[in-house]
């Protein structure tokens, strides 16, 4: 028969429920221990940071212009982040976009609580208006170049010519030409400043004041505000307006504008235009600010902290953003002097418009008469200094505006009581009888003037002006360029009682001889007691015009009068 083996029985297993609540307990007692720790932590890096900024809380005070206020800001935050502890105190830096007139105005001011403690200038002309606040010389806190904004067909008229800074203010005047906005600020007055470096040959050092008053100097101003005064389109309120107005301008009229490499790389629909020449830059100088007499100068120091913390780990984000450390901008121009930076914004703010523009010039023998007081250099008789303001004039004028010249006074050889000499043109276009330019005939002509009295010239005693006027104005209604003013301008020195007419039949032909559709202003200088004010007030009053009375022809009073009338 057979067995029966028993089976034998094993251990006993541990209950899953035990396990459970055994690994529970220990995970229980890490967390607890570990959260212990972590208070302690806690409180004992609270307590030595409580340690370490005995001093308390400094917030930095940071004035950025706002075309790289972003960019600061951003680098601030970072530097934030760090807890930076300095000096023993706890740092934190706030950051204000600042236009540089409003920073300029609260450095300077009386309120020393009004200034930043760091102010991000534009640009180094704007920085050394506050060079006597600063604790420190700036340096650069990053950098981008000027440039020309256009879109469209501008940039590629712009793109072909490829023109020089000093050759661009003529190609904007043109006609068919890109409208240059010019909202005045640091990069419209680096730019023109750059023109006019460019002009006089300077390469890349900056124009001393004194180069800004030459008549090159002006005529380069001058162009480029002409050009900006084409067509009814304010100015706008800033760059960034600006931008816009050129991204958006209709195919009818076209924009142009100045700004940094930097901002326009930030609109794909603009297109940067490099001139030819040494470049305007836009350098952003970080000036540190003096501390007030007695004070703590501690956020000289924390200020000296944040611009190391962004030129080394801050480096990335100022890249990012489009912005270069100046030294790698290849042959950037010295900065401008504020006085230089004064007189750019000026032209701009105050820009000539061209004109068509015919002078009548008395040389009748009154004006071989030597001038009295002081003339300009070479300038002996009024006749003389006629001529050199005229020509000082003309070298100052837009390169856009026209201008023709005619003498008056009755000739034996000559039965008519005028002279045509140069028709009115295009001061820009090209001269005739050897000369280069328009200009430069006008300003022979001026030259080759009799210096002596009448028995050189034929001229007799009759200045015949009121014939001159009547015939000139006629021609002028008649030859009246559109969208432009035309003037005729009578500088006047001899009486006109032996005229061909009379006050009162000049009057009359005036009279007849104005069309309001075709309007031509008349305007009368008029230079010692010989010529009638009176009569020549009302010539000059029914065409909306004016005249005006000199003692004598000496000195800058005339060529400054004679610039109003263009």
């Amino acid at each position: 028969m057979g067995t029966h083996r028993r089976a034998q029985a094993g251990p006993r297993g541990v209950s899953r429920g035990v396990l459970i609540a055994a690994v529970s307990v220990v995970v229980l007692v890490v967390l607890v221990f570990g959260w212990m720790r972590l208070r302690d932590a806690s409180a004992e890096q609270g307590t030595e940071a409580a340690q370490r900024c005995v001093e308390g809380d400094t917030t930095l005070r940071v004035a950025a212009d706002p075309t790289i206020a972003d960019t600061v800001r951003q680098i601030a935050d970072s530097f934030d982040a760090t807890d930076p502890v300095i000096r023993d105190r706890c740092v934190r830096v706030q950051v204000d976009a600042v236009d540089a007139a409003t920073a300029t105005a609260a450095i300077t001011g009386v309120d020393p609580a009004a200034a930043p403690d760091l102010w991000i200038a534009p640009d180094s002309a704007a920085a050394a208006r506050v060079a006597d606040r600063a604790a420190s010389t700036p340096r650069s806190f990053a950098a981008s170049p000027v440039v020309v904004a256009a879109s469209g067909a501008a940039a590629d008229a712009l793109r072909a010519a490829n023109p020089t800074w000093g050759a661009l203010p003529g190609l904007l005047g043109q006609a068919d030409a890109p409208i240059p906005l010019l909202p005045v600020g640091a990069a419209t007055t680096a730019a023109g400043s750059a023109m006019v470096a460019d002009a006089l040959g300077l390469g890349a050092a900056a124009p001393a004041e004194t180069d800004m008053t030459s008549p090159a100097a002006v005529r380069v101003l001058a162009n480029i505000g002409a050009a900006s005064v084409r067509g009814d389109s304010p100015a706008p309120a800033d760059t960034a307006a600006a931008l816009d107005a050129v991204a958006g301008s209709p195919t009818a009229v076209t924009f142009a504008t100045f700004a940094t490499a930097q901002q326009i790389g930030l609109r794909p629909d603009l297109e940067a235009i490099t001139p030819v020449g040494a470049a305007p830059v836009a350098d952003y100088p970080a000036v540190v600010l003096q501390t007030p007499s007695g004070a703590d100068d501690s956020v000289i120091a924390i200020a000296g902290e944040l611009l190391n913390y962004a030129r080394d780990t801050g480096a990335d984000t100022i890249r990012s953003a489009g912005f270069v450390p100046v030294e790698e901008i290849p042959g950037a121009r010295a900065a401008d002097s504020p006085a230089v930076a004064d007189l750019v914004a000026s032209a701009f703010a105050q820009p000539i418009g061209v004109s068509t523009t015919t002078l009548l010039v008395d040389i009748s023998p009154p004006t071989a008469a030597a001038v009295s007081g002081t003339g300009a250099a070479g300038t002996d008789t009024i006749r003389d200094a006629v001529g050199a303001a005229i020509g000082d004039v003309l070298q100052r004028l837009p390169d856009g505006t026209r201008v023709g010249l005619v003498t008056f006074g009755r000739t034996d050889a000559t039965p008519l009581p005028y002279q045509l000499t140069i028709p009115a043109a295009t001061l820009s276009s090209p001269g005739t009888e050897g000369s280069a330019t328009h200009r430069d005939r006008i300003l022979t002509a001026l030259e080759a003037w009799p210096q002596t009295g009448s028995s050189d010239t034929g001229i007799t005693t009759t200045a015949d002006a009121y014939a001159t006027l009547i015939n000139r104005y006629r021609t002028a209604v008649a030859d009246r360029v559109a969208d432009m003013p035309n003037r005729v301008v009578v500088i006047s020195v001899a009486p006109n009682a032996d005229g061909t007419l009379s006050p009162t039949t000049a009057t009359t032909q005036l009279a007849a001889a104005i069309d309001p559709a075709e309007p031509v202003q008349v305007d009368a200088i008029l230079i010692g007691s010989g010529p009638d004010t009176a009569e020549w007030g009302r010539l000059t009053a029914a065409t909306g015009g004016r005249t005006e009375q000199l003692g004598t022809a000496a000195g800058f009073e005339l060529p400054n009068l004679l610039t109003t009338m263009f």
